[in-house]
């Protein structure tokens, strides 16, 4: 059985394997042989913070000032440029003042015809900083905001980059809600919404991928069992290898450092979700070699 058999051998296989590139190895974005979790969040512990009676001023003065030199302050006048930058420096400064002053103006400080069709995509990459800065309320409910008033512009790329957020915060159960709500598996007039469909995958597979470098192998099979049974529509929807790109490979490496500390894992349910899937040559050809020892 492929179970009886280190996962990592798939690798060392894989890289002898023709067609990944100049010295037939499989580029990474990153190490993963040894990958500790990156789910920990490092974020400033901003002392200025806003308080319930701050956010009550503010929307009395209808100024939002921010610790910001390009955007240091959202008006009504403001653009939708203006709030994508004051957001992008919430985000890399980790400034919690910013990003609830920034949320407060979104969320409450604006109406429906802000942005002129952009206040939808400006409340999912708000919904993405403030997960990052562990702003889960703030963020959730810019999230419900975007589902209830814009359902026409949410988009499957900025609902995966919401869902890894939610991952980031340890937030396990809403992100496979979350899932099911943006990203679920569902034919309108006989035909599948093709990147719902690989954007799931995608976020499945990093659902798995984390916690099997986290060493906590329930989660990664719960995902893995959603996986295989989404094979099928995959199938039927015919979307390619190419066209999916999964992440197989680092997924087995993540099994295989998991089972080190967790032997008596369901490792075969990553088995059974790749070959529920299109696979490319190169791939199968490796797989099936390992899967025969």
């Amino acid at each position: 059985m492929f179970s009886k058999t280190s996962l990592i051998s798939f690798s060392l296989l894989l890289s002898q394997a023709s067609g990944f590139g100049a010295g037939g190895s499989i580029p990474l974005h990153r190490s993963t042989a040894s990958r500790s979790s990156s789910s920990r969040l490092y974020y400033l512990n901003d002392p200025s913070a806003l308080t319930a009676q701050d956010l009550t001023n503010i929307k009395k003065r209808g100024r939002y000032e921010l610790h910001s030199n390009n955007v240091s302050c959202l008006t009504a006048s403001s653009t939708t440029d203006d709030v994508v930058k004051a957001i992008k420096r919430a985000s890399n400064t980790k400034s919690v003042h910013d990003i609830q002053t920034i949320g407060a103006f979104l969320i409450e400080g604006t109406d429906e015809s802000f942005g002129y069709g952009f206040k939808g995509d400006l409340l999912a990459r708000f919904a993405v900083a403030a997960l990052r800065l562990n702003e889960y309320e703030l963020a959730q409910r810019a999230i419900e905001m975007r589902r209830a008033d814009f359902p026409a512009t949410i988009v499957p790329f900025e609902s995966a980059a919401i869902l890894r957020g939610l991952l980031r915060c340890h937030r396990i159960e809403e992100a496979f809600d979350f899932l099911d709500d943006e990203l679920s598996v569902e034919e309108i007039h006989g035909i599948y919404n093709a990147d719902r469909l690989q954007h799931r995958a995608q976020a499945l597979a990093s659902i798995a991928s984390r916690h099997f470098f986290e060493a906590e192998p329930q989660v990664a099979v719960r995902a893995c069992a959603m996986l295989q049974a989404l094979g099928p529509v995959v199938a039927d929807a015919s979307l390619s290898a190419e066209f999916l790109d999964m992440p197989w490979h680092r997924l087995l490496v993540a099994a295989d450092q998991c089972k080190v500390s967790k032997p008596d894992g369901d490792y075969d349910q990553l088995v059974e979700a790749i070959r529920s899937f299109p696979l490319d040559d190169d791939f199968v050809a490796v797989f099936e070699r390992l899967a025969e020892k």
